[in-house]
């Protein structure tokens, strides 16, 4: 396992950064997630606000943060827990959270609510994290609480918070160090399972089984866990963009489309790979030529300085060749374009599996991006994605995840 490439200093660096694109009478206020229920009385597993991560690398629920910019000073706001919430999960020490995150302090929430009301903010440029309403309302899932409290809670307080989740954005968007430390990390770990799993597919009867040894290898090697429900899909769930079930029957002349990430230190990889598991037809393995030649192609492009806009009008005219060459398609038609490859042709990489490109209009050196063409015939039961992880580099980019093979074909 990579040791921890993280130190206070990191986290400081980035709150003066953040500080550098605000007025100077602005105070930044921002919390960590709250847990959320699963069933009954169990919580889902934590997952810490991606920014609140990145300005403070703290991973417990219900803590807050304070910059003041005017003054100079910044601190963190314990959660209130009585001795039963200790007892059962814990409580982390204010000096260990100081040490980890280089804040200057840790006030108790009672301090919290005191200082709220001395800090006079009607006065002051309040700047925070909106909750994400309309990415909610397009998702169709229910959004953490914990930001529409704080923003309720600022309020009442007089203040009118100011989103600052573009400035964040931005600034996450280009990689430091130690970020692509973690990354790297991540990555190597992803390859290994994808390794061993492509290595023993004979030997595995169902998609579960496929997750459970990616699961063996990730956690053996040290991850925090997976980045997300891994997609392990054989027959006709290739065709389902994001399918988790994982409980279909292997047949033996299906292919296995797994895209998967673990997640070291915080930071996420995401890489896919489809795999025959016995013999396949030729029509198949055109499929999934073109697929191949679609991802080396479009990778080829990546470089600081070119518009993400012409990368994407580059790609999609590499997917119309494609398609046209296997005859899925007989003359441009983006609806059918859309069709046969319904996702992106690829998103930021860092903390989240899909990070933000901070709305930059051209590529910049140390951004981390994936590049994941698919092409999918619903109508035979067939897909392929293949999917890479990339660092644009000073002079053009670097394939992080290249070391795993794109093709397993014999």
């Amino acid at each position: 396992m990579v040791k921890n490439p993280f130190s206070a200093s990191f986290y400081i660096g980035n709150r003066q950064k953040l500080l550098e694109t605000l007025p100077d009478d602005a105070v930044v206020i921002l919390t960590a997630h709250r847990k959320m229920q699963e069933a009954a009385d169990i919580e889902l597993t934590f997952r810490q606000e991606s920014n609140f991560q990145y300005l403070t690398g703290l991973q417990e629920p219900d803590w807050k943060l304070v910059i003041d910019k005017a003054k100079n000073t910044s601190f963190l706001v314990s959660p209130q827990r009585n001795s039963v919430h200790v007892a059962f999960d814990g409580m982390l020490d204010p000096a260990l959270a100081t040490s980890i995150s280089g804040v200057d302090k840790v006030m108790s929430t009672k301090q919290f609510g005191r200082w709220l009301k001395a800090a006079k903010l009607s006065h002051r440029s309040v700047h925070t994290l909106l909750p994400q309403l309309r990415m909610a309302r397009y998702m169709h899932i229910a959004l953490n609480p914990a930001l529409r409290l704080l923003v309720r809670q600022l309020r009442a307080h007089g203040a009118t918070p100011i989103d600052c989740r573009s400035q964040l954005s931005k600034q996450r968007a280009i990689k430091q160090a130690p970020e692509l430390k973690a990354l790297q990390a991540a990555i190597d770990l992803t390859n290994k399972g994808l390794e061993s799993v492509i290595a023993h597919r004979q030997s595995f009867t169902y998609e579960y089984e496929y997750e459970a040894e990616l699961s063996h290898v990730f956690l053996g090697g040290g991850a925090d866990g997976m980045a997300w429900k891994p997609i392990i899909a054989s027959g006709k769930n290739t065709c389902t963009m994001h399918h988790t079930t994982n409980t279909r029957a292997v047949k033996k002349n299906d292919w296995v489309l797994m895209d998967v990430g673990a997640r070291l230190h915080g930071y996420a990889a995401d890489v896919c790979r489809t795999v025959p598991v016995g013999t396949y037809a030729g029509w198949q393995a055109e499929i999934f030529e073109a697929v191949r030649e679609y991802h080396d192609e479009a990778m080829s492009l990546l470089r600081p300085g070119l518009e993400v806009s012409s990368y994407i009008q580059q790609s999609d005219k590499i997917l119309e060749t494609k398609l046209k060459a296997l005859g899925l398609m007989k003359r441009r038609s983006l609806k059918e374009m859309r069709r046969r490859m319904p996702h992106a042709i690829g998103h930021g990489l860092g903390i989240d599996a899909h990070d933000s490109l901070g709305r930059f209009e051209t590529f910049q050196e140390s951004m981390v991006m994936t590049v994941e063409p698919g092409i999918y015939v619903p109508e035979r039961e067939f897909g392929v994605r293949l999917e890479s992880d990339v660092v644009i580099t000073k002079d053009g980019h670097r394939n992080m995840s290249g070391d795993l093979p794109l093709s397993f074909i014999s």
